[in-house]
């Protein structure tokens, strides 16, 4: 089996992008972030090239939780939309979309953290590469299916919502039974953003989160300005560290132990207004 390239992974190139946008606002970088937007409107306009194929894979990325003949369905009719895509046209925009990232941004770029990376790698291998053996091409296409189809009732699917409750209750209770503390509001805010986010918008939950993380660090930075923490160094020395800890967060994998983290700098902040 050829070797996936990344960058010729139109949606790749896309989340990459995206993530960029989200570290751009968490670092208060807005030339950055409007010249990584530019590149989007420009690359990704309705109609263009790429914004064709991109709607293909998000068309079988957001499919989850379907029956298997309806996934079948799904898969096999952007098989065929994406044969009628003018290939060299994507191709040659691909091209450009690279060349004006490593000339306008940071190469690592192409090192942003997506989350369902192997999904759009595996779907790229699927539609693009003509050279894999048909047993690969059946295996590959098998793995897509599984991310596609949840088995489930319809009991199941009537009671979605009541289940994703229970899962932020019994967190809810967890963190209390731990800390001792019922949750503020700003942690029942990002728990709720957090357990209620899945692949269809991650990128939500992403702006959410950089937006957040950067209301955090200018809270945190005034705090250590403020005159009763030379007062406490105790205090003034954990803030210091969460400062730290919150700056290493725009290149952190977004997962529980992240959210975790959060939820403790929450009380920190807590702590530090309530001596005021």
């Amino acid at each position: 089996m050829l070797k996936h390239n990344k960058k010729r992974n139109t949606a790749f190139l896309y989340e990459v992008l995206v993530t960029e946008i989200a570290k751009c606002v968490l670092e208060k970088n807005n030339t950055k972030k409007d010249i990584v937007i530019s590149i989007v409107k420009e690359h990704f306009a309705r109609g263009y090239p790429l914004w064709s194929e991109l709607i293909i894979y998000n068309d079988i990325i957001s499919s989850v939780s379907l029956k298997e003949n309806l996934a079948k369905s799904v898969l096999q009719e952007a098989k065929l939309q994406h044969k009628k895509l003018n290939k060299k046209e994507i191709f040659n925009q691909q091209t450009q979309l690279i060349n004006k990232i490593n000339l306008n941004l940071n190469g690592e770029v192409f090192d942003n953290f997506v989350k369902n990376y192997k999904m759009i790698a595996t779907i790229n291998q699927v539609l693009e590469n003509q050279q894999i053996s048909p047993k690969e091409r059946v295996l590959l296409e098998e793995k897509i299916l599984s991310m596609m189809i949840k088995e489930s009732s319809t009991k199941q699917e009537n009671t979605v919502e009541h289940i994703d409750k229970i899962v932020f209750n019994k967190f809810l209770e967890k963190f209390n039974e731990k800390y001792g503390k019922e949750l503020i509001e700003e942690q029942k805010n990002l728990l709720k953003n957090y357990i209620y986010s899945n692949s269809a918008n991650s990128l939500n939950f992403q702006m959410f989160l950089a937006k957040e993380i950067s209301s955090i660090k200018d809270k945190l930075q005034k705090a250590m300005k403020k005159s009763f923490l030379s007062e406490n160094l105790d205090l003034k020395e954990k803030t210091a560290k969460v400062l730290t800890i919150i700056e290493e967060m725009k290149t952190r994998k977004v997962d529980s132990k992240m959210i975790e983290d959060l939820l403790k700098v929450y009380e920190l902040i807590h702590e530090l207004d309530s001596n005021e």
